[in-house]
């Protein structure tokens, strides 16, 4: 009887997940509404889910934090065509 060779696959090291923002500073509340000149309070609403395009933001406790690319993707959804 001949005997079978047995290959094992090795699979190949899993690579890490790659995120896009992994090294871009998140922002309060506060600074994003200095970038914008608006006061915070504008920014909150702004987050809020009723919004019909609420602005880009994570929550992390009872805090905030945004990342200014996210931000500055949703401000060019915004813009009107003349």
């Amino acid at each position: 009887m001949p005997q079978k060779k047995i290959s094992v696959l090795l699979s190949a090291p899993a690579s890490e997940p790659k995120s896009v923002n992994s090294y871009e500073p998140l922002l309060t509340k506060q600074e994003v509404a200095a970038r914008l000149r608006q006061t915070p309070q504008t920014i909150y609403s702004l987050c809020r889910r009723r919004c019909v395009n609420p602005l880009p933001s994570i929550k992390v406790g009872k805090t905030l934090l945004f990342r200014w690319s996210q931000i500055e993707r949703w401000l060019s959804e915004q813009e009107r065509t003349a």
